[in-house]
């Protein structure tokens, strides 16, 4: 039933409205008694009594566990839809137990909904539009229960911050209800980790500050540039074993050096050198295509694939982070000692270093095969390029003129008057230079040539041309064959030729009449006339050898059309 479920979702709006407040009800109650136990801390510090770090921890170990409780017992659902709605009609006497009678008589599972159920239902609902029910009846509640929250979780900040802030100035008294001695100076050794090293550009450093015997209250991080500079200068936080204060350099970005106060004492300098590692900044290609092509050289700018037809030149431009230093060495300046592509066949290319710009690789390969590369960098402490990237290059091979006879696109009859027209689309990856069509009729060819100008790379061009059968003398029954040719140029510069697959056109008697009709059955057992046979299967051969002298011209080898 549509509009109980709707109910439903009212009702549980209202739920979970009371729920956030209950929440923040249990959230302040865990904060209090946060606030009265740091509270009474900083009381015993203000009066001199040094408590244990242990205590400390698990305090706040004990406030962590008894928020965990707290929301999970807030998190539970303690009001049924009853409860619900007799907080609503409570808000809203206007409802006059509509709500509660609608949720009180509900039939069972297995009865269906009488009228006057469902009468009541639609004008609670009805009411629930004009009246929203999660701000009347919990909105209040939320209110102070989230005021209490905020008072409670800021006084108990406040309170811890003036606890870990507060530094007795005047000895320390140490409670055991015995005997009172005067404190005597202690002695501390701290031992730094990771000391004088070296480490990656604007990464994050962790520094710990070891105590062998004695730990202090506290302990402070410096940083200073290598001029004494003062950077900054934190607070340590003492570990769980209670001997190791832990600090951090959130983004060491240049030499520093830093070290530890405690106690009124320091413990020794060290040093942290930065480098960073080989990387590719950068990659353009230059492609300059074969001389025989008579096409432009093209750059292409921040790439790492590139296509080139077969024969090509491809010059790399890599832009690295630091300079090859060729044939001297700095031991004060980051450099590279080696860079080069290797290839997935194990071939490798050494990257040159530009005269102009030291951080500009160069490297020249011919376009053979298609292959990837990985970028290899190794700078004056061997330390690699993470993550080598990879350079693809995509080598296309110089294919042959493609052919797509338009019209007609099968044998066809024509008579002995009429014209056979021819009309075809050309195109090559590169240019066709010249094409036609050629017929052959009794034994003679004839060569006819389509004009155009050299086609542009990968554009079709529409070509047209038409044999007069009448002029060339045919005959009824002849048979004329014709195919379509393209000429362009081939990896070494000569000239090549495709042809499109041969056609046929029987030429029939003029007086020969064709009506549309359906073909008689023929009579069973009885075979095509000789005449036809032949027809067909001298087309079959002649179809078949065609294909064989254009594999063979198209760059097949012989041998491989010997089966054939």
């Amino acid at each position: 039933m549509i509009a109980r479920t709707i109910l439903d979702a009212r009702i549980a709006e209202v739920r979970e409205a009371l729920r956030k407040a209950r929440l923040l009800r249990h959230m302040a109650v865990v904060f209090l008694i946060g606030l009265v136990v740091r509270g009474g801390f900083l009381l015993a510090t203000w009066q001199g009594i040094r408590l244990a770090k242990q205590l400390d921890r698990w305090s706040m170990l004990g406030l962590i566990v008894l928020t965990l409780f707290a929301y999970l017992k807030g998190r539970r659902n303690i009001w049924s839809d009853r409860e619900i709605a007799r907080l609503i009609e409570q808000k809203h006497p206007s409802l006059d137990s509509l709500l509660l009678t609608a949720l009180e008589h509900e039939p069972q599972a297995h009865e269906p909904a009488g009228y006057l159920h469902e009468r009541l239902i639609d004008h609670a609902l009805a009411r629930s539009a004009t009246q929203n029910w999660p701000i009347t009846v919990a909105d209040k509640p939320y209110r102070r229960a989230l005021a209490a929250a905020w008072i409670a979780v800021l006084a108990f900040l406040a309170t811890d911050i003036a606890l870990r802030l507060n530094v007795p100035n005047h000895k320390s008294k140490v409670v055991n209800h015995k005997s009172e001695a005067p404190a005597t100076p202690t002695a501390f050794t701290a031992t730094l980790t990771p000391g004088d090293a070296e480490v990656e550009r604007n990464s994050r450093v962790i520094i710990e500050a070891r105590f062998t015997g004695p730990v202090p209250a506290d302990a402070t991080l410096v940083t200073t540039d290598l001029d004494g500079t003062e950077r900054d200068r934190q607070p340590m936080r003492l570990t769980v074993d209670g001997q190791v204060f832990g600090g951090m350099i959130a983004k060491a970005d240049r030499d520093t050096r830093y070290l530890v106060e405690f106690a009124g004492e320091k413990s020794a300098q060290h040093t942290l050198t930065v480098f960073h590692y080989p990387a590719l900044v950068r990659s353009d290609v230059i492609v300059t295509p074969p001389d025989y092509t008579k096409l432009p050289a093209k750059e292409t700018k921040n790439t790492q694939k590139v296509t080139a037809l077969e024969g090509s030149k491809i010059a790399w431009k890599i832009i690295v982070n630091k300079p090859v230093l060729a044939g001297r060495t700095s031991p004060f300046e980051p450099h590279l000692t080696a860079a080069e592509l290797f290839g997935e066949d194990k071939t490798v290319i050494p990257l040159a270093p530009s005269a102009e710009d030291p951080t500009l690789l160069e490297a020249v390969l011919t376009a053979t095969t298609s292959q990837k590369y990985r970028l290899h960098l190794v700078d004056e402490a061997d330390r690699g390029n993470k993550n080598p990237p990879w350079f693809t290059v995509t080598v296309q091979s110089n294919q042959l003129a493609k052919i797509e006879v338009v019209f007609p696109k099968r044998d066809i009859q024509v008579s002995s008057l009429q014209e056979l027209p021819v009309e075809a689309k050309i195109s090559d990856d590169l240019s066709v230079l010249k094409s036609g069509a050629v017929f052959s009729i009794n034994g003679n060819e004839k060569e006819v040539a389509f004009t155009h100008a050299a086609t542009e790379p990968r554009k079709k061009q529409d070509v047209r041309a038409e044999l007069l059968l009448e002029k060339e003398g045919a005959q009824p029954r002849q048979l004329v064959s014709y195919y379509v040719w393209a000429e362009d140029t081939g990896p070494k510069g000569e000239v090549r030729r495709s042809m499109s697959d041969m056609f046929f056109a029987e030429v029939r008697h003029f007086e020969d009449i064709f009506r549309e009709a359906e073909a008689p059955p023929p009579e069973p057992g009885q075979p095509k006339p000789k005449a036809q046979k032949l027809i067909e299967l001298q087309k079959q051969v002649v179809n078949a050898t065609w294909k064989l002298i254009r594999d063979a011209n198209g760059g097949r080898p012989m041998d491989s059309l010997a089966p054939d």
